[in-house]
């Protein structure tokens, strides 16, 4: 009897030493008051930029009646390109797409069972598509040399931000962000009658970067359509952070 009153005496000392020990870990009130006592904001930064880049997409597409002459005639016309971009003082070329594809075409024709149709390989098609990479005032250059060297398409044209251009612009508007966020915090603790504020949480998202492209134009060949520089409007870039600050 006597060791079974000593075990639930220490089964109750040991209960009472966990719940004492609870109670001193576990926040009061006024910890957890302190703790919600935040102010959460957002801010949002916007630089504008003018592009340092300009990407122009050229393309060299052949049509023949073998694989073989299309590749030829394809290689030719693309050395040309190089060329006349390497004279005009572009060097930034590379290779983004190259194919030779079938040329297809319906045809009818008689059988015995009646009129059928189906299809015929006619000739070969080679694309060589390429990007050249200039300066924003070199476009016109670009495309003119291009289409003159022997390009019969060009794809599309892009003005962008080179990455060093995109870090130092990123890092503006992150600054404008965290100062757009700062200066909110700093009206709700002067409204509400608060001292002084601190930050305890820092989240950055990412940031928001789009190119400018220009509308999908067509060349000739003989001649480019662009002779004059082509002036690009600004690139936005955009930073936003979330903060908490405690009082």
């Amino acid at each position: 009897m006597n060791r079974k009153l000593g075990f639930v005496a220490g089964l109750l000392a040991g209960v009472v030493l966990i719940v004492a020990f609870a109670l001193l870990l576990s926040p009061s009130v006024s910890e957890e008051q302190a703790f919600n006592k935040t102010i959460e904001v957002s801010g949002t930064g916007l630089v504008k930029v003018t592009p340092d880049e300009a990407h122009v997409m050229v393309a060299v597409v052949s049509e023949t009646l073998t694989a073989q002459d299309a590749a030829a005639m394809n290689a030719r016309n693309m050395t040309g390109i190089f060329a006349a971009l390497k004279a005009a003082g572009i060097a930034d070329v590379k290779t983004r797409q190259y194919s030779i594809e079938p040329i297809y075409k319906w045809v009818e024709e008689e059988t015995l069972s009646g009129k059928e149709q189906k299809t015929v390989i006619v000739g070969y098609r080679a694309t060589n598509l390429i990007e050249v990479v200039c300066k924003p005032d070199e476009t016109g250059t670009a495309i003119d040399a291009a289409v003159n060297g022997g390009a019969n398409r060009i794809d599309s044209i892009s003005f962008q931000l080179s990455e060093p251009s995109q870090d130092t612009a990123y890092h503006e508007a992150l600054r404008k962000a965290i100062a757009s966020a700062r200066s909110k915090a700093d009206v709700v603790a002067a409204s509400m009658g608060i001292a002084t504020i601190q930050p305890v949480r820092i989240s950055i998202e990412d940031y928001y970067y789009y190119p400018i492209p220009v509308v999908k134009y067509a060349a000739e060949a003989g001649g480019a359509a662009y002779s004059t520089p082509i002036t690009p409007s600004e690139v936005e870039v955009t930073a936003r952070v979330h903060l908490v600050y405690s009082f």
